[in-house]
């Protein structure tokens, strides 16, 4: 499935920079780097971790990426 998303999406890509112009579909990912629960409860230990990860340089990184292709729009 992941597999079948991903060309379906360089499909979506091809097709909207063909009609907008190179760059106007991006993607980005933001990845847990560690084990949390699939729950709707997360521990404090696991929203620490996730938090102290938000704070890194390439999360801010992505982030400010993201602002500014959105501010250029």
């Amino acid at each position: 499935m992941v597999f079948r998303n991903d060309a379906e999406l360089e499909t979506v890509m091809q097709l909207f920079d063909e009609a907008m112009g190179r760059g106007f579909c991006r993607t980005t990912i933001f990845e847990l780097k560690g084990e949390v629960s699939l729950s709707w409860y997360l521990t404090r230990a696991e929203v620490e971790g996730i938090a102290g990860q938000l704070a890194s340089a390439g999360i801010e990184g992505k982030l400010r990426d993201v602002r500014e292709w959105l501010a250029g729009r």
